[in-house]
């Protein structure tokens, strides 16, 4: 595990907590077009944890990236929960670059912990979303676009028919 971790200059000896890295499996692409992207549905159930119920949508629920998002989507919502609800004072939050994608880290010094979290861009930006919209702040315009992008891929495209569970098109003019 150790040798995930980039150097960190302002390590001050203190126990350091890691999320590694998505596996890889997450970022591959859905098996079919009938299922949602995997990345996708880590934006989703980011930010909304019961938008797919296990009774209503279980065939999601044995796909193995599918499975990996719903895991993946967890880690992301504790991190929110432990920067937008802190139990104890956070300092030096930051969110820098890294490689492919970007390390998210804090510390609380009152229980001598770092936490560093290595994220995609669109799990950052859904992190930092998710945490000004907890504290009533406004979030940044660019994670906003970026994961309003990500949720347009979980619409359903054009070009693939309709399934029986889909609702019946709306009628013009009409009440139910």
């Amino acid at each position: 595990m150790a040798d995930l971790l980039p150097p960190d200059p302002d390590d001050e000896g203190s126990p350091l907590s890691v999320i590694p890295p998505p596996p890889a499996s997450i970022t591959s692409p859905p098996p079919s077009p009938t299922f949602p992207d995997p990345e996708a549905m880590v934006v989703a159930l980011v930010l909304s944890p019961t938008a797919y119920p296990r009774n209503q949508f279980f065939a999601l629920f044995n796909i193995a990236p599918l499975r990996k998002a719903r895991w993946r989507a967890a880690q992301l919502r504790g991190l929110v929960n432990a920067l937008a609800r802190p139990k104890a004072p956070i300092v030096d939050y930051t969110i820098r670059p890294h490689e492919n994608g970007k390390v998210l880290s804090y510390r609380v010094p009152s229980v001598n912990l770092r936490v560093r979290a290595f994220l995609q861009p669109h799990e950052a930006a859904v992190v930092e979303l998710a945490v000004a919209k907890i504290r009533g702040e406004e979030p940044p315009a660019d994670s906003l676009a970026m994961v309003n992008r990500w949720l347009e891929r979980l619409a359903p495209s054009n070009d693939v028919p309709p399934s029986e569970n889909s609702p019946p098109p709306a009628r013009s003019g009409s009440r139910p």
